[in-house]
Order: structure tokens, then C-alpha cells, then sequence
């Protein structure tokens, strides 16, 4: 399969690899012309002391080696193309991983994809450059070399063909061996490159819990796998050339005892003997080539197979073949249909029968213990997922008959995990999308109680670090918030938003939030009741239903299940929670909860 997938890649390039193979051939040519020429120069003009005849033969041998010079030069013509290989390859694959859905990038890991980008897409450019064509004339030379011995002693010649049989099983069984060793090699590099990117990222935790010998631990542990690992490849690789270096020479001093005793009979020339051994000495080399490209072959094919993966993951999700535009008008209602969820390879749904309908410019909150769903149910509004069963609507319209890019352009998302890029603010703020005015920036970091920007060295263009790790949690978390609001999008999704902030920055940022999405069609997730009472109506999930909706007053007298949420989840409240509607839960009963919800 790898091979076969080297092969289509290098098929745009197929005229430089034939230009390099020409070349190759005709050097190889020129080169078997040249024992010819010796074996002449020696029976004839050395033996009868023709000194005129010598210098033509000398002439004729420079010609020949400039011709086989300018031919090898031929060789180097894909190494430049070699780049634009890597390129095209590493862009792809780029692609491709973008459009993987966020369950792909969980299970594969950073370090993997790095490994993939990196590594293996080199080992392929380097396969391409320095073997691919290199392969297919080192067979040719071991056919033309067989046969020109043959030609000069058929009896020698047939003798050096069946000594050098086993070799080829030996390559062979070398290649299969070499397979394994590569793909456990590149295995252990990508969790090491994984490890290195986890600790490297997470460099506050484990320095703040004292893991610094636990971190040591493991990465040493992939380290020396890494390690044991590729002395694997290195040994299999140094065995296979021990046998195919050492073997032959071996059998070329057999051959070249028996040749003297036929030079001595009078049965063989001393020209024909060194054209012999000169000829058998393009069988040796182009066996000791062939190891070597079929070991890089076999790196190539392996790296191709990593990048194959990626490449055959059908997880993406994917356009519709004629997609419906996005309603234009102001105002969109947000519905989820009997939606029903199970990530893939799980056998237990997160979410079973949804029913949801979001009224134009409502605010809705999720309410649920942790596991219930809440961010998946948000994460297939804008399609990081789709459902496994039902659908979900915007203004009536099904999400997957939307196109995606476009889909993803009016539904702004703010995860709870704020994830920030080593770039500046500002740019962190618009994200890629048209540049806004100072002026919308400046109201967007203070509706999101953001003023600290105005305190950095050089403001919004202040470079926040990899992942904003120069800024708090709750300062990241704001700006992530303040990165969705300035899109302007009519359709808002926010995971906890103010989950990392203390209570007074939450109640002046949640004021202003209310005002700011005023028209907007809102769907968001809470664990505080202060952000719940941020909302027109609540939903409450349990175990990935709906068990009751309603306003926050609502709920607090008419469902158990949220007031424990609430205790639960916010200690601040718990007194005056539980003081209010101690009442309220000893008389619950499950049709409190059926009543409530509509």
C-alpha cells in the first residue's frame, strides 16, 4: 500500500524522474564500455608496446568519463524538485488535519501530527531525491554487468550469478525485516514528539505540583524506547550491508583464483580477467545499493502509510453536494430535533432524544452535572460533530445542508478552554477574519472586562506567547470571549464563559454581555447561577436528557435536579439555596420535573 501511494505522489514529477533515470542509464552505459576499452588496451596495445595505440585507448577512456560524468549530472535534477514534494505533501496533509474532527485530534495526540508533518514527510522527499530512480538503474547495472560476464567467461560468469543468488532472499527478507523495525521506530518518535509538546505546554502544572521527577520519568522512558527503537533499524540495516559487502568479496577472490588458472591454461586473456573482475565489480556495488535503496524504500513506504492514515480517516465532516445558503435576515431560531449522540467507537450515547427549540434573540442556558452533554449539544450547532441521529436546525434550516465554512462564519464559539496563539492580542481577537476597527476592538475588551490589554507593554499588539501562557486563565478566558464577540455573529455558542473569572469581574462582564447580545440567538452553558440567570429560559440536562426547562426561578422551586447542580457547583449560594427550598425538596417527586419541562 505504501508503495503504491509513493508512486501516485511522485507521478506529477514522472518527467524528471525519466530525465534522472536517462541519465543514469547512459552513465551506465558509457560505464560498461569502459572495461572494454582496458581489456583492449592491455591484450593489444600494452602487450605488442604500441605506445600510439595506448594514447588513443587513454583518449578514448577521458571521453568516455566526461560523457559519464555530464550523465550523472542528470542525477541531481529531482533533489531540487525534492522541496516542492515536501511542500505539496506537508500542505495536504495540513489540510487534511483541519478538517479532522476534534475526537481525531484527541485520540491521535499533537506529538503524532507533528511527527507526520515533520518526519515523515522528509524521509518521503529524501526517498524521491536520492532513490527512486537510483533503484531502477541499479538493476539495470546488475542485469548489464551479469551479462557482459557471461560474455567474457560464461563458465565464470555463471558461477558468479548462482554464489550470488542467496543474496537476493537476503535483501529481500531484509526489506520485510527492515518494515517492522521503521514502523516501531516512527511510532515511539511521535510519543516522544507528544510527550515533549505536553510537558512543554504544561510546564506551570507540573512545576506548580512538584512533577518535575514524574515528567523526567516518562519522557526518559519514551526516550530510551525511541532510542532502543531506531538501533533496531540501525542494526538491521548494518547487518543486511555486513552480508552484502563481506559475501561478495568473498566470492570475487574465488573467482579471481579460478580466472588465473584459465589466464594460465591460455583459456582467458589477462585483459578479459580484469574486464572480469571490473564487471563483477558492478554487480557488488549495485547489490550493496540495492540493500540501501530498498531500506529507503521501505523508511519511504513506511512514512507513506503515517501519512495514509490521515489521508483514509473518513472522520471529517463533509460539505454537502449542494448546500443551502445561510438565512440572511436578522433573528435565527436554533432547534434540536430528537438529537441523538455517540462519539465514534463509544458504545454509550451522550446524548438521547434532545428536544430544544430556541426562540429568535433567546438566551438559553445548559445546566447539568459534569458528563451530561452540555458541550457536545453545543459542539454540533456549528458541526465539530453531527449527530448520530435527529437533526439540528437553524431557522428551520438542517445544519448539514449548510456549508460548513460558511456555517462556522455566523456561529461564533467561545470554549471553555481558552485557547490563545502565540501572535498579539489584536490578532487573537480577529482570528483570521477582516480586520475591525480600534474602535470595535476597544469595545469589545471592555464589555469582556478586558481594560488589563491597555496595561500591556505595547497593548493589543503585545505578543501573548504559545498558547497565552504570559496571561492568567482568566484573562485568556476573557479575550477568548471577546475573540467571538467581534464577530459580530448572530448565533452565539458559549461553553461556561466566565468559569475562570472571580465573582465581581463575572457580574460586571455578564452585564454587559447581556446588553451586548441583545438580538443575538444565544446557547450557553452554566455551572454558576449567575450565569444561568444571564438567561431567558434554563435547560436542564441529566445524563444527556432533557429533564426540565424553564426561567431560573422556575427551576429552583420546581426542579431538584437543578438546585443540586447549583449547590453543587457553586459554593456561594449553597446556604441560601438550601435555606429557601428545603421545602421545595422534600416535596419533589418526579412529575416536578415533568411539569417544568415544556
Amino acid at each position: 500500500m505504501g508503495i503504491r501511494r509513493l508512486e501516485s505522489w511522485i507521478r506529477p514529477y514522472r518527467a524528471r524522474v525519466a530525465l534522472m533515470i536517462v541519465g543514469d542509464v547512459t552513465a551506465l552505459v558509457v560505464g560498461m564500455i569502459v572495461p572494454l576499452v582496458i581489456a583492449a588496451a592491455i591484450d593489444g596495445s600494452v602487450a605488442r608496446d604500441d605506445v600510439a595505440a595506448l594514447w588513443t585507448n587513454v583518449v578514448i577512456l577521458l571521453v568516455l568519463l566526461l560523457v559519464q560524468s555530464a550523465a550523472f549530472a542528470f542525477r541531481f535534477v529531482p533533489t531540487a524538485h525534492a522541496a516542492q514534494l515536501n511542500r505539496e505533501l506537508r500542505t495536504g496533509l495540513f489540510d487534511r488535519l483541519l478538517r479532522q474532527p476534534p475526537a481525531y485530534h484527541h485520540r491521535t495526540g499533537a506529538g503524532q501530527a507533528v511527527a507526520r508533518l515533520v518526519g515523515d514527510v522528509e524521509q518521503i522527499g529524501f526517498w524521491y531525491s536520492n532513490t527512486s530512480a537510483f533503484l531502477i538503474s541499479t538493476i539495470v547495472s546488475l542485469l548489464a554487468a551479469t551479462v557482459m560476464m557471461v560474455a567474457i567467461q560464461p563458465i565464470l560468469g555463471a558461477v558468479a550469478v548462482l554464489a550470488l543468488s542467496p543474496l537476493t532472499w537476503v535483501v529481500w527478507r531484509a526489506r520485510q525485516r527492515m518494515g517492522t523495525a521503521i514502523t516501531e521506530a516512527r511510532r515511539c518518535a511521535g510519543e516522544l514528539a507528544t510527550a515533549s509538546e505536553e510537558s512543554a505546554v504544561g510546564v506551570r502544572v507540573w512545576k506548580g505540583v512538584g512533577g518535575g521527577p514524574a515528567v523526567r520519568a516518562r519522557f526518559d522512558r519514551l526516550s530510551r524506547l525511541a532510542r532502543d527503537a531506531q538501533i533496531v533499524v540501525v542494526d538491521r540495516m548494518a547487518s543486511n550491508l555486513g552480508v552484502t559487502q563481506g559475501y561478495p568479496m568473498l566470492v570475487l577472490a574465488g573467482l579471481i583464483v579460478a580466472g588465473i588458472a584459465l589466464v594460465a591454461r591460455g583459456s582467458l586473456s589477462v585483459g578479459d580477467l580484469v574486464a572480469f573482475a571490473a564487471y563483477y565489480s558492478r554487480i557488488q556495488f549495485p547489490l550493496v545499493m540495492l540493500g540501501v535503496n530498498l531500506a529507503g524504500l521501505q523508511v519511504a513506504a513506511v512514512a507513506a502509510d503515517r501519512l495514509g492514515d490521515v489521508f483514509d480517516t473518513d472522520g471529517e465532516i463533509r460539505s454537502p453536494d449542494r448546500p443551502v445558503a445561510f438565512p440572511a435576515h436578522d433573528g435565527l431560531s436554533l432547534r434540536f430535533d430528537d438529537v441523538h449522540f455517540a462519539y465514534p467507537g463509544t458504545e454509550h450515547p451522550v446524548l438521547h432524544g434532545v428536544e430544544l427549540q430556541i426562540e429568535p434573540g433567546e438566551v438559553l442556558a445548559l445546566v447539568g452535572a459534569t458528563g451530561s452533554g452540555k458541550s457536545t449539544l453545543l459542539s454540533l450547532v456549528n458541526r465539530l460533530a453531527d449527530p448520530s441521529a435527529g437533526r439540528v436546525l437553524i431557522d428551520g434550516v438542517d445544519v448539514r445542508d449548510l456549508e460548513p465554512t460558511e456555517l462556522r462564519a455566523h456561529v461564533g464559539v467561545a470554549f471553555e478552554e481558552a485557547v490563545l496563539f502565540s501572535t498579539s492580542v489584536a490578532d487573537n481577537l480577529h482570528a483570521g477574519r477582516t480586520r475591525t476597527t480600534d474602535v470595535e476592538v476597544g469595545e469589545v475588551l471592555s464589555v469582556v472586562q478586558a481594560d488589563f490589554v491597555h496595561d500591556l507593554p505595547d497593548g493589543a499588539n503585545t505578543i501573548v506567547g504559545e498558547r497565552g501562557q504570559t496571561l492568567s486563565g482568566g484573562q485568556r478566558q476573557r479575550l477568548a470571549l471577546g475573540r467571538t464577540l467581534l464577530g459580530g455573529s448572530r448565533i452565539l455558542l458559549l461553553d461556561d464563559p466566565t468559569s475562570a473569572l472571580d465573582v465581581r469581574t463575572e457580574e460586571a462582564l455578564l452585564k454587559r454581555l447581556r446588553q451586548t447580545v441583545a438580538g443575538s440567538t444565544v446557547l450557553l452553558t452554566a455551572r454558576r447561577p449567575t450565569t444561568a440567570m444571564l438567561a431567558d429560559r434554563v435547560a436542564v440536562l441529566q445524563e444527556g436528557r432533557v429533564v426540565a426547562v424553564g426561567t431560573h426561578e422556575e427551576l429552583l422551586r420546581g426542579s431538584a435536579e437543578y438546585r443540586r447542580v447549583m449547590i453543587a457547583d457553586d459554593n456561594r449560594p449553597t446556604r441560601e439555596l438550601a435555606a429557601g427550598h428545603d421545602q421545595n425538596e422534600d416535596n419533589a417527586h418526579p412529575a416536578d420535573e415533568t411539569e417544568v419541562a415544556r
